[in-house]
C-alpha cells in the first residue's frame, strides 16, 4: 500500500497543473452533466494505465548496468524538465511540444471517444511517464511489483483528481479564473524542473563517489 499511496500523492502533484484534459472534462460537466462528465475521466484513465504500464515495461527491459542506468536517469530528467519547461511556457502561449495546446472540442463525438482521443493523441503523455519510471527505477526507489503499484497510484490520483473537475464543473459551470490556473502551472512546472535537477545532480553526485572510491 505504500507504494500505492506515493503513486497518488506524486500522481495528484501533476493532477494540479491543470491542462486540456482537465477543461474538456470541466466543459463537459458544465455542458452535458456529471455522468457524461465520467464517461471522459473512464477514458483518460484507460489511456494513462496503458501508457504507465507501457512505460514500465519498456523500462524494465533495459535499465541494467551502471552505463545504462546512468544514461536512462539522465534521459528521464530531461523528458521530466522538459514537461516542467512545456507546462510554464503555456502560460505565455508558447508551446514547444506538439498536441499540449489547449483542447478546441471537434463537437458530434461521445465524451468517452473525445477525452480518449485527445489523451491518446498527446505523444508528451508516455514520454512523460517513461521518464518518471526511469528516474524511480534507475534510483533504486522501486522494484517489482513496487514498480506496478506505484503505477496503480498515478492511475488512480487521474480518477480521484478528473471526478473532483467533474463535480466542480457540475455544480459551477464556470472555468476558474486565468491567473489562478497560470499561478498552478507555474508552481507545478518549477516543482517538475526542480524534480529534474535534484535527479540529475544526484546521479552526478553517485558517479563522484565512485571515481573517488577507485582511485
Amino acid at each position: 500500500m505504500t507504494s500505492v499511496l506515493q503513486g497518488l500523492k506524486f500522481g495528484m502533484l501533476l493532477q494540479l497543473a491543470i491542462g486540456p484534459i482537465s477543461l474538456l472534462i470541466f466543459k463537459i460537466a458544465g455542458n452535458r452533466g456529471f455522468a457524461q462528465a465520467m464517461s471522459g475521466t473512464a477514458a483518460v484513465v484507460l489511456v494513462d494505465s496503458l501508457f504507465i504500464l507501457l512505460a514500465i515495461l519498456g523500462i524494465a527491459s533495459f535499465v541494467g548496468r551502471d552505463k545504462t542506468r546512468r544514461l536512462f536517469n539522465y534521459i528521464g530528467a530531461v523528458i521530466v524538465a522538459l514537461f516542467g519547461a512545456a507546462t510554464i511556457l503555456e502560460i505565455f502561449g508558447i508551446h514547444i511540444i506538439p498536441g499540449s495546446g489547449v483542447f478546441n472540442s471537434s463537437g458530434g463525438t461521445g465524451s468517452f471517444v473525445e477525452a480518449f482521443v485527445l489523451t491518446a493523441a498527446n505523444p508528451l503523455t508516455i514520454l512523460f511517464w517513461a521518464g518518471v519510471f526511469t528516474v524511480r527505477i534507475t534510483e533504486g526507489k522501486l522494484s517489482g511489483a513496487e514498480v506496478y503499484l506505484f503505477g496503480l497510484g498515478c492511475a488512480l490520483s487521474t480518477l480521484v483528481a478528473l471526478t473532483a473537475v467533474a463535480v466542480f464543473g457540475t455544480l459551477s459551470g464556470t472555468f476558474l479564473p486565468d491567473g489562478v490556473i497560470d499561478l498552478l502551472n507555474f508552481i507545478i512546472g518549477a516543482v517538475l524542473i526542480a524534480f529534474a535537477i535534484r535527479m540529475i545532480l544526484s546521479e552526478k553526485k553517485k558517479s563522484n563517489v565512485k571515481v573517488n572510491g577507485k582511485s
